[in-house]
């Protein structure tokens, strides 16, 4: 996965919660992790959809309700947006668990504070820049969930990585409320809406960059973007090409109907990255990470990217025609520009 530019200092870490005032204790025996299991997404959702959809049936079965894009090109949910806890101090308090990953790197739970383990935490929307679609959102804000692997001995409030019992994680992030004095429904790509969602996919297993005297943690991730309709409703975005394109055999004993559909899908990805001291109190991070109690540190980074997939749908409707040349006569007397005479074979 690409490094995503950090918009804050990489010096976040400004200090460890409790770990000069709580006795340090080890954890139990430590498990190697089976990979990260990847939930359904964008993609899946457009690989989806049956040949025969017709505007405005669902192809989503996360999405709520389907609304008519305004044109192709602005279609989708498409820009970079960053998170910063709206509580200052904030940060990701990470509660040691008994799973490492194959090279020995420690697996957290990832509560995001303030508040601790509540199962959620505070964020709001910042440097979305002035062309992506997420810029009507700045500074709005909205919870984001902690996480916990399951079938560890310190689950704790949030929500499951991802897994094949619990493939997505809805709603990771859900972001809803405007600033003081804001108005609570703004417009993207022509379409009203009330806010944004984002469903996580996956978890990537930690990557430990180390620096002399401070390694930097990141998770990657991958989710599913939604908008919200102006109640709430997560939007599945479809532009139908109209009028149907009908196309006559070369020996005019067939007519097909092609009724086309552009479904869109958004495919969000970027990383949570925090940054702590190679040692604390003289313990090893690593080390330290396997042990009680969690360590937290103060401030982290949170980008994400997202970008529209679409999958133009076609659906044929052929007709044998018993006399091909008065059908055809009536066709190019009376069909007007709502038909089209093509030299190419369907089936």
């Amino acid at each position: 996965m690409k490094k995503l530019n950090n918009h804050f200092s990489q010096a976040v870490i400004l200090g460890v919660a409790a770990s000069t005032t709580l006795a340090i204790a080890p954890v139990q025996a430590q498990t190697v992790a089976p990979p990260p299991f990847r939930g359904p997404g964008a993609a899946e959702a457009l690989a989806g959809c049956p040949n025969d959809l017709i505007f405005p049936q669902k192809c989503d079965p996360n999405a709520d309700v389907v609304v008519e894009a305004e044109s192709i090109s602005t279609a989708g949910l498409e820009g970079t947006v960053n998170f910063v806890p709206l509580e200052q101090p904030g940060g990701v308090r990470l509660e040691a668990t008994d799973f490492v990953t194959p090279d020995g790197a420690p697996l957290t739970n990832i509560d995001f504070v303030p508040p601790e383990r509540e199962g959620r935490g505070a964020l709001f929307t910042v440097n979305t820049g002035a062309g992506s679609d997420f810029a009507p959102f700045q500074a709005w804000t909205g919870p984001i969930k902690d996480l916990y692997i399951p079938g560890t001995t310190t689950e704790t409030a949030g929500a499951p990585f991802p897994n094949p019992a619990n493939p997505r994680v809805r709603d990771f992030i859900r972001i809803t409320q405007p600033p003081t004095g804001g108005s609570s429904i703004v417009e993207v790509n022509g379409i009203q809406v009330s806010g944004f969602a984002m469903d996580l996919n996956l978890v990537e297993f930690p990557i430990y960059s180390t620096r002399p005297t401070s390694t930097t943690i990141s998770l990657g991730l991958e989710l599913q973007g939604y908008l919200l309709d102006t109640q709430g409703r997560r939007i599945e975005e479809q532009f139908p090409l109209l009028p149907p394109e009908t196309i006559i055999s070369d020996d005019g004993l067939t007519i097909t109907t092609i009724n086309r559909t552009n479904v869109f899908a958004n495919q969000v990805s970027g990383a949570l990255t925090a940054t702590f001291p190679n040692e604390i109190d003289g313990v090893p991070l690593r080390e330290r990470l396997t042990q009680e109690p969690p360590l937290t540190g103060f401030g982290f980074d949170l980008t994400l990217r997202s970008t529209p997939n679409v999958r133009l749908i076609e659906v044929g409707d052929q007709e044998v025609i018993p006399e091909p040349t008065t059908i055809l006569s009536s066709l190019l007397l009376f069909g007007g520009g709502a038909f089209k005479l093509k030299n190419r074979k369907r089936s």
